[in-house]
């Protein structure tokens, strides 16, 4: 490191900018989006489409149940059990540092829920948020799988 306090900033930004609760979060979303909005049915015919032969029926259960829960649980249970990161002798991080790894996952986090309200209030669309949303949910027609 370049700095005395280089291995610091280099774990701060380790645990909070793209890893632990952030990823998770994302994950999340990604699994639902994907199993729940695309749905595995057109997952599995995209698989069929690029290797040759569907995955095994048991593989439309886990992305649309096993898949999003564990994630879900694995945030929550990240959530329950943080720790603040501390020094090689055993002293917390100060404040400061634990609030700019908590800005740092919050900009991968915010993005998320950010465009979901950007979607559905910025629309064209005379119907409410609601039907907005699930619009925003439904992947284009013109998608030929």
């Amino acid at each position: 490191m370049v700095t005395q306090s280089g291995a610091h900033w280099l774990t701060l930004v380790d645990s909070y900018g793209a890893s632990g609760m952030a990823l998770l979060f994302v994950v999340f979303f990604e699994v639902f989006g994907l199993a729940w909005g695309f749905g595995t049915h057109r997952v599995r015919d995209a698989l069929f489409e690029m290797v040759g032969f569907y995955p095994p029926g048991c593989f439309t259960f886990l992305w649309k149940f096993t898949a999003p829960l564990s994630a879900m649980v694995l945030f929550v249970l990240f959530l329950f059990m943080y720790e603040p990161l501390r020094y090689p002798n055993g002293e917390e991080y100060p404040f400061w540092a634990e609030a700019f790894g908590w800005g740092l996952s919050a900009c991968s986090i915010v993005v998320i829920p950010g465009y979901m309200l950007y979607y559905c209030f910025n629309s064209n669309d005379s119907r409410g948020p609601f039907t907005r949303f699930r619009k925003g949910m439904d992947p284009p027609s013109e998608l030929e799988i």
